[in-house]
C-alpha cells in the first residue's frame, strides 16, 4: 500500500497538501475476503464528501504540506472521526487521490468502531445502530464546525453549500426547501435517499 500510495502521490508532481486513499478488502477474523469498501462510482466532490466519509483512515497517506495543516489545534469534540476531517482539510487546502484498487485488508469484528456490514441485512443493522448513536448529528456538528472555523478558506460556492446545510434546519419547511435544491449525494442512490429522509426528519439537525 505504501509503495503504491507514494508512487501515486509522486506522479501528481504537486507540492501542495496532498492526500491518497483507496478502497480495502473486507475480511473476517480468518482474513477471508468478504467484499470491498466503497468504490468511487460517481466522482468525489464536496457534494459527496460533505456527508460521506470516503477516504478510510487506514488507507490514507499524505505529504508534509498536509501534515503541517493537520497539526493546527482543533476542538476534537466537534470532529466526528479523524479521517473524515483529514479528507476535509485535503480538499479544502489542496487535492486528493482516490484509488479504486484495494491494497489493504480491513478486518471486521465485533469491536470495530466503524465497520461495514457483510450483507444487506447487516448493512441495515449497522446503519440503525449509527442512527441510534446519533452519528448523523455528529456528522452535522462536524460540518458546522468546518463552517465556523474554515469559512475563510472556502470559495463562495463552497461557502454557500456548507452554509446552506448549516442554516436550513430550523424548521420542517426549510428542510423541505433545502432538499429540493441540494446536490448532496452519496455514492449509492439508496443511501442518498436515506440521507434525505433523515435530514427531512431532523436527523442531521445541529444541536443548539
Amino acid at each position: 500500500k505504501l509503495e503504491i500510495a507514494i508512487e501515486a502521490c509522486e506522479a501528481e508532481e504537486y507540492a501542495g497538501p496532498l492526500l491518497y486513499g483507496s478502497s480495502s478488502f473486507l475480511v473476517n477474523d480468518r482474513l477471508e475476503i468478504m467484499g470491498e469498501t466503497q468504490k468511487n462510482l460517481k466522482g468525489i466532490t464536496w457534494d459527496n464528501l460533505l456527508i460521506q466519509n470516503f477516504f478510510p483512515g487506514h488507507t490514507q497517506v499524505f505529504n508534509d504540506a498536509l501534515c503541517k495543516i493537520l497539526k493546527a489545534e482543533v476542538d476534537c469534540s466537534k470532529i466526528y472521526v479523524h479521517d473524515f476531517w483529514i479528507t476535509y482539510m485535503a480538499f479544502l487546502h489542496g487535492k486528493a487521490i482516490f484509488d479504486n484498487q484495494s491494497h489493504t485488508y480491513y478486518r471486521q469484528h465485533g469491536t470495530n468502531t466503524v465497520g461495514f456490514g457483510k450483507n444487506s441485512v447487516e448493512w441495515v443493522v449497522e446503519r440503525l445502530k449509527r442512527i441510534g448513536n446519533s452519528d448523523n448529528k455528529k456528522i452535522a456538528a462536524q460540518i458546522g464546525y468546518l463552517y465556523d472555523t474554515c469559512a475563510e478558506y472556502m470559495d463562495e460556492e463552497l461557502k454557500g453549500k456548507v452554509g446552506a446545510f448549516v442554516h436550513s434546519q430550523s424548521s420542517l419547511w426549510r428542510r423541505i426547501s433545502y432538499l429540493r435544491k441540494t446536490k448532496l449525494y452519496r455514492q449509492k442512490d439508496f443511501e442518498t435517499i436515506l440521507f434525505k429522509i433523515l435530514y427531512l426528519l431532523g436527523g442531521y439537525k445541529l444541536t443548539e
